[in-house]
């Protein structure tokens, strides 16, 4: 007989390394929400369980399709292998996507101002990554001038995307395509490291 869902608390000592690696059997897939909880899902012999977390901060994640999101502190979030989606939630996160085809955001997107005073740094490492910089209703860090943005690493153009709210009429570049900015109040909303970008490269919602 096999338990179809358990509920457990999961707590981690502020004192120590507040990181949380994930590890997993086939076919299992981790759904995590640092200011909530997580699930893992599928587990043989178990079915899907429920954790309650208290006290992490970052996340590394796993070979398999992870849902990972941070809260309102500064957290690192690791896709590792996979199809992931990464989240970062508002502070001063750290995204990286690992291998696979992740989608990659540094923000709440359910806040008020997503993005607002916050620098992200979101690095898709391997595989063809979406960067996402808007919703369809709002554009991502354009809400506090040049202060608030996404340092986009190591971008690879013609294999990863920037997803953004709008049409390309709404956003201008600086020279050399390491710059993105709102053209309705001239609001940085990301810069390129170590790599650059091509209008074809964009994709709008």
């Amino acid at each position: 007989m096999s338990i179809s869902r358990i509920k457990q608390r999961l707590i981690f000592a502020v004192a120590f390394s507040r990181v949380l690696f994930l590890r997993n059997a086939p076919q299992t897939k981790f759904l995590v929400k640092l200011l909530e909880s997580f699930t893992v899902e599928n587990v043989p012999g178990l079915g899907d369980i429920n954790f309650n977390v208290v006290n992490f901060v970052d996340i590394t994640g796993t070979s398999q399709r992870d849902d990972l999101v941070g809260d309102a502190e500064e957290n690192e979030l690791r896709g590792e292998r996979g199809r992931d989606t990464l989240v970062g939630g508002a502070g001063n996160d750290r995204i990286f996507g690992g291998r696979g085809r992740d989608r990659l955001t540094g923000v709440d997107p359910n806040s008020a101002n997503p993005g607002a005073g916050e620098i992200d740094i979101i690095n898709g490492n391997n595989g063809r990554d979406t960067i996402v910089l808007g919703d369809g209703s709002n554009v991502f860090y354009s809400f506090s001038g040049n202060s608030d943005f996404a340092d986009i690493q190591e971008f690879q153009t013609g294999r990863d995307t920037i997803e953004l709210t709008g049409t390309l009429g709404d956003y201008f570049f600086n020279s050399d395509n390491t710059a993105i900015f709102l053209r309705a109040n001239n609001d940085l909303i990301a810069e390129f490291t170590n790599g650059a970008f091509v209008e074809s490269d964009l994709s709008f919602i």
